[in-house]
């Protein structure tokens, strides 16, 4: 029998690798009738088969991360992600608002300074955050106070600590680098400056740059990419994109060290050691700390890569924006783009951007300039953008629960825990987005597949509208459900009105008025009319509500829609809060 001199290769496990050896030796005449199971040439075998093995994997894992979409280790990721200029989300420090009062000594300055740096701590979940302010500010002194007290308003403090890194140039070593060694840096807090020299004590601030477009070669200017362990390096120009290095420079990195979300929710915060050399500070917060970010996760840098690189910085189509906008701002939870022209009235030219930011409650002033100047460059130019707050639809869910007592040791009060986590998991999982939809049969199942104990349930959802009017001052209202109200079905909570408690109604016909009566909708029930309602829209316009009291901190307006489903449109966001869900169990025998 001729000889087999070559080796069948079936899979790359050992058992198989093994058996496709033996095969091939049980094959060889040196090797015939020889027992390979009771030889000792059957552990050389194994060791054969082994290091196979392991030469088989270690080429499967360096070939798979060289590829984005089938690497695992974050540091490949990161890599390949260089290759298409992206530049990975690290941390973001939280940052809190306060006002400060100082009390200075005799003989009291006109003026006191609160340099950037002033550092102050803040306690939560008995850990200790240092934040600090980032620019110098000038506080005068308040002359109502006799010249001793100096106020100071709206400072915003950043969580963090303040990091000074440094390199010595040496243009002959080819391999040198700049990378940060603190893998908790707050890359917007970058700061660069470059020292002519030990010798030289003369400075450039080198600004950053995220393209090559616009950039000369005396331009003193860095970019920024990706290193190992979440950590990230500097770049410099070579002479025809940027002004170089030269040996002796010093590169000094300045940046905060922060601790990502963590710190969010910090709101009691002490001076470290006095403001402007005094002690005597009392802070209040306005803000407690938010925006507080963790580094943008693989799978986010797997997704977003390729999808930056599509868009080359330029803002064409929704997409882009939202690619562009969550990259720069990890902040933003939920964001939906749209033209213009879908607006009422139209806003022909204009980029509507709706956008909602972690952990806070609409969308403030000044979030909505950084959004608007950040994008204005990135957009054509012949549209501008209008940065808008979410609109919130709240949702009502109403839930009888018949379940098998025989099935489960659940009481009444569990199975109200039970459901209610339920729904509320719906909620986080399915809503809380622009674009989402409360869908009926979906939700009806998730609370049906709660527990196996439930045989039955009944559902009803309604949409809920909220307005928080001033007490004593008319006021007008425009709001919508976004979505077709079943005429005759709009009620409220009471609010007092004219002192007697009252309740919005409409009556079927398009007109919103305020009704003695929780249930009539009948005009004899009517005091006066005070709105509109576009049924087919949602659409509601209240004019002149001049209410003198309401409990809790909104008046809840609710419709029933035509459709089960309930869908957001353009800037609303659908969300159910657990204190709307209502649900009532129903012990049965089967």
């Amino acid at each position: 029998m001729a000889a087999n001199t070559t080796i069948s290769i079936t899979g790359a496990d050992y058992d198989t690798i093994k058996s496709d050896l033996k095969t091939f030796l049980k094959g060889q005449t040196q090797f015939a009738d020889y027992d390979f199971e009771g030889s000792n040439l059957s552990v050389l075998i194994g060791i054969l088969a082994y290091n196979s093995y392991q030469n088989a994997f270690l080429a499967n894992m360096a070939i798979s991360e060289s590829f984005l979409d089938s690497a695992q280790l974050a540091d490949s990721v990161v890599s390949r992600a260089k290759e298409l200029n992206y530049l990975p989300r690290g941390y973001r420090s939280a940052t809190a608002t306060v006002d400060m009062v100082v009390q200075a000594t005799a003989p009291y300055p006109a003026t006191i300074s609160i340099p950037a740096g002033t550092r102050f701590t803040s306690k939560l979940d008995s850990t200790v955050y240092t934040f600090s302010t980032t620019e110098n500010i000038i506080v005068p002194n308040d002359p109502t106070s006799g010249g001793q007290l100096f106020r100071a308003s709206g400072i915003s403090l950043h969580e963090g600590t303040p990091v000074t890194e440094a390199w010595v140039v040496d243009t002959s070593n080819t391999s040198q680098r700049f990378v940060t060694s603190n893998p908790n840096i707050d890359t917007t807090s970058l700061s660069v400056i470059v020292q002519n020299s030990v010798a030289d004590s003369g400075t450039t601030e080198y600004q950053y740059a995220t393209s090559f477009l616009g950039v000369g070669p005396t331009d003193d200017v860095y970019w920024l990419q990706g290193a190992s362990g979440g950590n990230y390096e500097l770049l410099f120009g070579n002479g025809i994109v940027g002004n170089p290095l030269i040996t002796g420079n010093i590169v000094l990195a300045t940046y905060r060290a922060c601790n990502g979300s963590v710190p969010n929710g910090s709101n009691q915060f002490t001076a470290a050691n006095g403001v402007a050399g005094y002690s005597n500070v009392v802070i209040t917060t306005t803000a407690p700390a938010i925006e507080g970010a963790e580094p943008e996760s693989v799978a986010s840098i797997k997704f977003n890569a390729p999808r930056h690189y599509q868009t080359q910085e330029r803002a064409i189509v929704s997409s882009d924006y939202k690619t562009i906008l969550q990259q720069q701002f990890p902040q933003i939870e939920a964001i939906h783009v749209y033209g213009g022209e879908e607006l009422d009235p139209p806003q022909y030219g204009k980029v509507v951007i709706a956008v909602s930011i972690s952990n806070t409650n609409g969308l403030s002033d000044t979030w909505k300039s950084t959004i608007a100047e950040f994008i204005q460059t990135r957009m054509a130019l012949t549209f501008g953008p209008l940065v808008i707050a979410p609109s919130y639809l709240y949702c009502k869910v109403i839930a009888d629960v018949k379940f098998n007592i025989n099935k489960t040791s659940m009481t009444t009060a569990d199975m109200i825990s039970t459901v209610t986590a339920a729904v509320s998991k719906y909620n986080s999982d399915n809503l809380q987005d622009f674009d989402s939809t409360l869908v009926f049969s979906k939700l009806s199942k998730a609370i049906d597949n709660t527990d196996a104990s439930i045989t039955s349930s009944s559902l009803q959802v309604y949409p809920i509208c909220r307005i928080a009017p001033v007490a004593n001052v008319a006021q007008t209202f425009y709001f919508t459900f976004s979505n077709a109200i079943v005429p005759g079905t709009i009620g409220s909570t009471a609010f007092v009105y004219n002192n007697s408690s009252c309740y919005l109604s409409d009556d079927g016909h398009g007109k919103l008025f305020i009704s003695s009566s929780a249930s009539s909708t009948t005009n004899s029930a009517s005091i006066v009319n005070i709105g509109t309602i576009e049924y087919n829209t949602g659409a509601c316009s209240i004019v002149g509500l001049d209410v003198s009291a309401y409990n809790g901190s909104s008046i809840d307006i609710i419709g029933q829609t035509v459709d089960p489903d309930i869908t957001a449109k353009q800037n609303a966001i659908i969300e159910i809060f657990p204190t709307d869900i209502v649900i009532n169990p129903v012990m049965v025998r089967v």
